[in-house]
């Protein structure tokens, strides 16, 4: 998103309220930006169609912020957002926010084509996604063979134990209730278009620099709570998936398409689920806010390249492509992953970590999870760093007076009684084997 962009926010309402009488008579709509159709109102739904900016859907009913969506004549889930017209007299809470004006220029245009395509199925989308994950890694003097791509593609979990998860965690409690105590006031931008593309590459990058510790159960229960955290943030059309790096270090990473890698020496130092869910909403936060270098914000020559990049998909295959386009759209790619690669394992800046921070706490308190559990886990990073001279977070490196003194500020602000927040530290112990010690 370009720096014109972020200071034209505007409010995108999410067709709140909608009756499915009053969306069967809407009329059809467009798609302004490129989204995945899933079978149920959740990013933890299975996909089964991609639409294109300029494909059209008529809106059948709406749940949160995702609307059933008539498209081929198949119905599916898509985020609001996404959409070009919503109807008047919508009062509710926005969670991402772009400039309509362009986006549906840059629709019009595209839907003026009548040789583009508007849908792709999930397997020309994932085609595109192996090949470039494929090319990075031989960019990074990797075997092409080496890309996994279950790694975003395999559920995390099925479906039944994520809705089983909830029901449990949020057993005489509100959940929407809760969420509507604790509002997202302030809209995040929308989500980069190459999230996927990009996201595939890091993360095949970062699971063959890393030594990856495969525990399929651990997995499934990290991603079970990083899943409820992403559905209470900005970014609640995010699949997460966990997985663990074997390090003794603070370590915590997360890709543009919602893959978070947490090191066992990261883990060790949480004590319950709140604490986690602390953590992973700070890496969520750096998708939710796009955090990284500034080469990520786009204009719209670079809006308009990456749908031809899109349409492509299925037209070709990827080491066929030699348009001229596809070639620099490709090479922009390539540098804007190495970029992300070098942030996320250097320092990081002080205003985007002090944010996801902040919003990371929220998150966690959105979903039901203790605030104060925000404290506790930086106490306990910073307690153990090394050398003790050293004022640094190890994860992050950012100085943890700062983190510290922000954290306790926000706390103070969530004023919602301390009886509907847990911790689950049972349940984390017992899943993880992160024993508590006597001296806590």
């Amino acid at each position: 998103m370009t720096t014109g962009l972020r200071r034209a926010l505007v409010p995108v309402c999410l067709l709140a309220g909608m009756t499915a009488a009053a969306a069967a008579a809407e009329a059809e709509v467009r798609v302004v930006t490129a989204t995945d159709v899933r079978a149920g109102p959740g990013a933890f739904h299975q996909q089964s169609l991609r639409l294109l900016p300029g494909a059209t859907i008529k809106p059948v009913e709406q749940r949160g912020g995702w609307v059933l969506a008539e498209v081929q004549s198949r119905r599916g889930w898509i985020p609001a957002y996404t959409l070009e017209s919503t109807p008047s007299g919508w009062a509710g809470q926005t969670v991402r926010s772009f400039s309509k004006s362009l986006l549906r220029s840059l629709s019009s245009m595209l839907q003026a084509r009548p040789d583009r395509a508007r849908y792709l199925t999930t397997a020309q989308a994932s085609l595109g996604i192996r090949g470039f994950a494929g090319a990075y890694a031989s960019h990074r003097g990797q075997k092409p063979e080496s890309v996994d791509a279950s790694l975003w593609e395999a559920s995390a979990f099925p479906v039944a134990d994520y809705q089983g998860f909830v029901a449990k965690r949020f057993s005489g409690r509100d959940w929407e209730a809760l969420k509507r105590r604790l509002p997202l006031d302030r809209p995040a931008p929308l989500p980069d278009p190459d999230a996927d593309r990009l996201g595939a590459a890091l993360a095949t990058a970062l699971a063959r620099e890393n030594r990856l510790r495969r525990d399929p159960a651990l997995e499934a229960y990290l991603s079970l709570i990083a899943t409820l955290v992403a559905e209470s943030s900005h970014a609640y059309e995010l699949p997460v998936r966990v997985y663990l790096i074997d390090s003794p270090k603070t370590l915590g990473f997360v890709t543009p398409n919602g893959i978070v890698f947490v090191s066992t020496g990261a883990l060790r130092k949480m004590r319950s689920e709140a604490e986690f869910a602390f953590f992973v909403g700070h890496e969520i936060a750096h998708i939710a806010f796009g955090h990284g270098p500034r080469k990520l914000q786009r204009d719209e020559s670079r809006q308009r390249e990456a749908g031809a990049f899109e349409e492509m998909e299925s037209d070709l295959g990827w080491d066929e492509r030699t348009d001229d386009k596809y070639v620099r759209t490709s090479q922009e790619l390539t540098e804007m992953a190495d970029q992300i690669h070098e942030y996320f394992q250097s320092e990081s800046n002080d205003a985007d970590e002090l944010q996801a921070d902040y919003w990371g706490l929220i998150y966690a308190a959105r979903a039901g999870y203790v605030p104060e559990a925000a404290e506790s886990v930086l106490l306990r990073i910073a307690a153990e760093k090394a050398p003790a001279a050293d004022s640094k977070l190890l994860w992050r490196g950012v100085d943890a007076g700062p983190r510290l003194q922000q954290v306790r500020r926000v706390v103070t602000t969530v004023t919602v009684e301390r009886s509907e927040f847990r911790s689950y530290e049972a349940e984390f112990q017992a899943q993880t084997g992160v024993q508590r010690p006597a001296a806590d």
